[in-house]
């Protein structure tokens, strides 16, 4: 089960959301294929959005285990 658990995070992580390291790796490959860095607004802005997708993903599993929970 522990295995499993550690594949999954590491699937989690790499997916292209912004705040997590797959993320960073479109940043990168960004910067590899254009051959100078994003502006420092746009990163940002980018980091945002990638929080902003986390947050709304943690409140939405939290409101259905609670929900589930009270119905149960």
């Amino acid at each position: 089960m522990a295995y499993l658990s550690v594949i999954v995070l590491a699937f989690i992580n790499i997916l292209p959301i912004p705040a997590l390291d797959g993320g960073h790796l479109i940043i990168i490959l960004n910067e590899g294929i254009r051959r100078k860095p994003p502006p420092p607004k746009a990163k940002s802005w980018f980091n945002r959005s990638g929080w902003a997708i986390l947050l709304t993903f943690i409140v939405f599993v939290s409101h259905n285990d609670i929900a589930r929970w009270i119905a149960s």
